[in-house]
């Protein structure tokens, strides 16, 4: 699953669904992989996704979720210490990665297809850049059980960021 910006709440009520149905073990859903960007993530957004998390009735590996946030945004508090600068990749827990850098999408999709028999659902609601991104590495996949639902709601907003980081 893709998001940026405020398409993260397109995919919300997905990731309940895929949730609540692994729950009751009426699909099989092996991992959910969140990557979403945004321009800010402060202390109420991490106590939402904690909450997201905190889900104790869901599978401790089915949800995994990674932050990026752009490198000008606001700093999560303690993030940054007496140590020096703020780290590329933080993980905040078992389930979040909060990373200073824009999303590699060839890197994730490729991360999902070391199964080669295994059924992939890749979803996306995010601004165009990001769209065309993962359409394109979807595509270059050339797997049949791979398939792509862009969400009917999409962000406009655009990140300028280049490169990309995995996590």
């Amino acid at each position: 699953m893709f998001a940026s910006g405020d398409g993260i709440f397109a995919q919300l009520p997905f990731i309940r669904f895929l949730t609540d149905r692994s729950k009751l073990a009426d699909i099989k859903t092996r991992r959910i992989k969140l990557v979403w960007q945004t321009d800010e993530y402060h202390d109420r957004l991490r106590q939402w996704m904690q909450s997201i998390m905190d889900d104790e009735d869901v599978e401790f590996d089915l949800l995994d979720i990674s932050i990026h946030v752009s490198q000008n945004a606001v700093q999560i508090s303690g993030e940054a210490g007496p140590a020096g600068p703020v780290t590329k990749v933080k993980r905040m827990g078992q389930r979040l990665k909060v990373i200073h850098d824009v999303p590699d999408v060839e890197s994730y999709i490729q991360l999902e297809m070391k199964e080669p028999r295994r059924q992939v659902a890749v979803s996306v609601s995010g601004h165009r850049r990001l769209r065309e991104e993962v359409r394109l590495q979807v595509f270059r996949t050339r797997r049949l059980n791979v398939r792509l639902f862009e969400s009917d709601f999409q962000p406009v907003t655009a990140y300028r960021d280049r490169g990309g980081t995995a996590a």
